[in-house]
C-alpha cells in the first residue's frame, strides 16, 4: 500500500527535522514552536503506522489510510522545505545558527498544523468525514504550501549558498506538488465513482428488494450438468434467440417437468451468448406461489427495471427525479404508470432485451403483467429504431395462459429420457450401496424409472 509507505517516509523525515532543530542554536521560542508541531505530527504518524501494521483493523481502516495520500504529501513537502533550510548552510558555524526568520516559522507552523488536524481526524476511522474535511481544506492547504515555497525561495536569495541549495530542491518539491494534484484529482474521481455506485445501489433497492442474483443461483444450483441440452439445441429455441424482431416463446409443461430448472439454464445460456454485447441484456422473474406479495404487476415491473439499471454506471435522471424530488428519501415506490414509462425508457437504450418469466401459473398478476409487456413489444415494433423485446415464459397448462399465448410459438417442456438417465447415473454413483450393484441391475433400475417418469 503506497500510502502506508508514505506514512513511514514522513515519520522518518519528521524525526530528522526534530534532530536538525535540536542541533542548532538561537531563536529559542521559534525553535520550540516548530519542534513541538513536528513532534506532535510524529506521534500521530506513529499511531497511524501501528494501525497500518495491525491487520485486524479491517477494510474501513484501509480506506481511511488511503485517503491520507494528499495530506501526507503536503506534510512531506513542508518538512522537506524545513529540512532543506536547516541543511543549506555551507560552514559548520552557519549550520549551528538558526536559519529561519520569524515569518518563515509562522508559515511552516501553519502548514504543518493544517495537515496535523487532518491526521488527528483520521484516527476516528471515519472515511466519509475525513474525505469531507480533506476536500474542504484542500485549496487552502495547497495555498499554504505555495506561499511557504515562495517565502523560503525569496529569503534564500540573500544567501547564494542557500539559493543554490534550495533551487533544485524546490523544483523537485514542485514536481511532487504537481503529482499531488494529479493524485488528488484521481482520488476525487474514484470517490465520485464510489458515491455514484452507492447511490445506484440505494435506488435499486428502493425499486425492488429482490436479490435476483441469489434467486438465480438457487435455481441453477439444482441443475444437473449436461441436462436440458435438448431444449437449447431445439429449432424453436435457437430461432427465438436469433430472431431479429419482437417475438414470444411459450414453454408449458406438466408439474414436475423441470420448468424452473430449465428456465435457469436458459437464462445462463443467454447470458453466455450475449455477454460481449453491451447493447443486449437478459432480465428475468421467477414466480412462486408463496411470494404473491412481491408478484404484483408493480413488483414484477420494478424487478425487471432494477435488472436493466444494474448494468448502469449512473442512475438515469428520471429515476433520480422520482427518488429525490417526488419521494424524498425514497420511502414510496413509483406508481404503475411511472414504472411503465421508466421501463420503456430503459429498454429503449438497448438494441435487444430478452425477458424470461418462469412459473407464470403461480402468479396472480401474470395476465395483467403480460398485457403490459405486450404493449411494450407493440410500442417498439412501431419504431424502426426501437428495442427488440423477446419474451420466453414457462407455465403449467392453464387455460387462461394458453389462450393468451395462442399466437406465440410453443415448445413444451418435458423430462427427456436422456436427461432422466443422466440424472439417475449421477445419483447412483453418489450412493455407495447403489454404486456397488451389478451393472445390469443398475441398468434395470434406470430403465424402470425412465418408463414410469412419462415427462415428469
Amino acid at each position: 500500500m503506497e500510502t502506508a509507505a508514505s506514512i513511514i517516509a514522513v515519520l522518518q523525515l519528521s524525526e530528522k527535522v526534530i534532530k536538525y532543530i535540536r542541533d542548532v542554536a538561537g531563536a529559542t521560542e521559534d525553535r520550540k514552536r516548530l519542534r513541538e508541531q513536528v513532534r506532535a505530527c510524529s506521534n500521530i504518524l506513529l499511531t497511524l503506522r501501528d494501525g497500518v501494521e495491525d491487520s485486524e483493523e479491517g477494510q474501513a481502516w484501509a480506506e481511511t489510510v488511503e485517503l491520507l495520500a494528499s495530506p501526507l504529501a503536503r506534510l512531506q513537502t513542508a518538512l522537506e522545505l524545513a529540512a532543506l533550510k536547516l541543511q543549506a548552510k555551507s560552514s559548520t558555524k552557519e549550520r549551528l545558527r538558526w536559519p529561519f526568520k520569524e515569518k518563515e516559522v509562522q508559515k511552516l507552523v501553519e502548514a504543518i498544523e493544517s495537515e496535523k488536524t487532518v491526521l488527528i481526524l483520521s484516527l476516528d476511522n471515519n472515511s466519509a468525514r475525513l474525505l469531507q474535511e480533506i476536500n474542504i481544506r484542500s485549496k487552502q492547504s495547497d495555498k499554504q504550501i505555495r506561499e511557504l515555497e515562495s517565502l523560503l525561495r525569496l529569503h534564500a536569495t540573500s544567501n547564494k549558498s542557500d539559493a543554490r541549495y534550495l533551487k533544485g530542491a524546490v523544483t523537485t518539491i514542485q514536481d511532487k506538488q504537481t503529482q499531488l494534484q494529479d493524485d488528488l484529482s484521481s482520488l476525487r474521481q474514484a470517490t465520485k465513482e464510489k458515491e455514484m455506485a452507492n447511490n445506484l445501489l440505494v435506488m435499486l433497492d428502493w425499486l425492488s428488494p429482490i436479490d435476483h442474483a441469489s434467486q438465480h443461483y438457487d435455481k441453477i444450483s439444482s441443475h444437473q450438468a449436461g441436462t436440458c441440452q435438448w431444449f437449447l439445441d431445439s429449432k424453436k429455441y435457437t430461432t427465438w434467440v436469433d430472431e431479429v424482431r419482437n417475438c414470444t416463446l411459450f414453454c408449458p409443461g406438466i408439474p414436475g417437468a423441470g420448468k424452473t430448472v430449465l428456465a435457469s439454464v436458459v437464462i445462463a445460456d443467454l447470458r453466455k451468448t450475449f455477454r460481449e454485447y453491451s447493447n443486449v441484456t437478459v432480465i428475468f422473474f421467477y414466480c412462486h406461489f408463496k411470494r404473491q406479495k412481491d408478484q404484483t404487476v408493480d413488483g414484477i415491473l420494478s424487478s425487471l427495471l432494477k435488472q436493466l439499471m444494474e448494468r448502469r454506471v449512473e442512475v438515469s435522471q428520471a429515476v433520480k427525479d422520482l427518488f429525490y424530488e417526488r419521494y424524498g428519501l425514497g420511502q414510496n415506490r413509483p406508481k404503475r404508470d411511472e414504472l411503465f414509462e421508466l421501463l420503456r425508457a430503459e429498454l429503449s437504450t438497448y438494441r435487444e432485451v430478452l425477458v424470461v418469466l418462469d412459473a407464470l401459473d403461480e402468479c396472480d398478476a401474470s395476465i395483467e403483467t403480460l398485457g403490459l409487456l405486450a404493449d411494450l413489444q407493440t410500442s417498439f415494433a412501431q419504431s424502426q429504431k426501437g428495442c427488440k423485446v423477446k419474451l420466453m415464459a414457462t407455465s403449467r397448462l392453464i387455460p387462461e395462459l394458453v389462450e393468451h399465448f395462442g399466437d406465440a410459438e410453443t415448445l413444451e417442456i418435458i423430462a427427456s429420457n436422456a436427461d432422466v438417465r443422466m440424472y439417475l447415473e449421477t445419483e447412483i454413483q453418489r450412493k455407495s450401496k447403489l454404486a456397488k450393484l451389478e451393472r445390469s441391475l443398475q441398468d434395470e433400475i434406470k430403465s424402470r424409472i425412465i418408463d414410469s417418469v412419462q415427462g415428469m
